[in-house]
């Protein structure tokens, strides 16, 4: 008997379920289902849901005041080009690091997501 992968995806699980616009295709047959009304439907379906899966950090005011340490591991090369930055920046080596990092992660999380 075939194994699947151990940690199924998403996409595996996914596919295998109906989605909503299939479902609801299938209501269009019903006298008093319009294609219109169930366009209509799943447009709003799909804005709950996009509503719903808010993202963690989108909870949290983007200018508050820190309040958490965070440990990053550098080496010595690392170490040096951030303390070059902050003396030639006449900034702290956290906020040249906070600076080039947060803008970093933004675009990873747009890259990531589509």
């Amino acid at each position: 008997m075939p194994q699947g992968p151990k940690y199924p995806t998403c996409i595996g699980r996914c596919t295998a379920m109906p989605s909503l616009r299939d479902r609801v295709k299938g209501q269009r047959e019903l006298s008093s289902a319009t294609p219109a009304g169930a366009d209509a439907f799943i447009e709003a379906a799909n804005a709950v849901r996009s509503d719903a899966t808010q993202r963690p950090w989108q909870a949290f005011e983007k200018k508050a005041v820190p309040r958490t340490t965070f440990n990053l591991r550098l080496n010595d090369y690392e170490l040096a080009l951030l303390r070059w930055l902050a003396e030639q920046r006449d900034e702290s080596m956290q906020k040249v690091a906070k600076r080039v990092l947060i803008p970093a992660l933004e675009r990873l999380v747009e890259d990531t997501s589509g």
